[in-house]
């Protein structure tokens, strides 16, 4: 078993349980000991939301079918809540349609009762591959976060223009400035984003943004 790539970031190598069956979570709690790997196990989805925001992020191994609130419920809660950790769900045999819908949502991989060994490993190798490249995209937003911070306002405007397309001519008319100021102050920020180009300042944007390129007040 891979669990997960290696890399020099470390991931939580522990499991969230969420199971209604008493004899499912001390089995599961077992099986992964045996595996060296934490797990944590909850009786309910209500009891996982109740202690969540105590929790790291790790891969969320649940039952689809809970009396309080279903697992496609708790999936939809957890999104709301920004919660993108990797979730492996428990279906009964015949229960296809609702793994679908559970995919949809955001789950990894779906296990059929009663599932074999090597595929609850197969499963777990895929979250924790997922939970570390979500470690690796956050540790690069903040570092392109830190970077965006020391840029000056009038850096921060010229920044966003230029990532627009507009040229150093068009900014200079637009913001009533010299284009030779603004070519400093294009300098300075591409010198503090260290990217020497206009493809990269929009990537680097594209990191912390989702896709937007406004950063501060334009």
């Amino acid at each position: 078993m891979n669990i997960g790539k290696q890399c020099d970031l470390q991931v939580n190598k522990s499991v969230y349980v969420v199971d209604d069956s008493a004899e499912m979570r001390r089995s599961l709690h077992k099986l992964f000991g045996a595996m060296g790997i934490d797990a944590f196990p909850f009786r309910s989805g209500c009891d996982f939301l109740d202690r969540i925001d105590d929790l790291k992020p790790a891969p969320i191994l649940m039952d689809i079918r809970m009396p309080d609130i279903d697992g496609l419920e708790l999936m939809g809660e957890l999104r709301r809540r920004a919660k993108t950790w990797p979730v492996i769900v428990i279906t009964a045999h015949g229960e296809v349609p609702i793994a679908v819908r559970a995919m949809r949502l955001g789950a990894i991989e779906f296990l059929s009762k009663p599932f074999e060994m090597g595929e609850l490993e197969g499963a777990l190798d895929m979250a924790f591959d997922a939970l570390q490249d979500r470690a690796t995209e956050e540790r690069d937003r903040n570092a392109a976060l830190a970077r965006l911070a020391s840029l000056t306002q009038r850096e921060r405007e010229i920044v966003n223009r230029l990532a627009t397309g507009l040229s150093n001519k068009e900014i200079a008319r637009e913001l009533d400035l010299s284009v030779r100021t603004v070519e400093m102050h294009r300098a300075n920020a591409m010198r503090k984003l260290q990217t020497g180009n206009v493809v990269g300042l929009v990537a680097l944007m594209a990191v912390v943004e989702g896709g937007r390129t406004a950063i501060g007040h334009a």
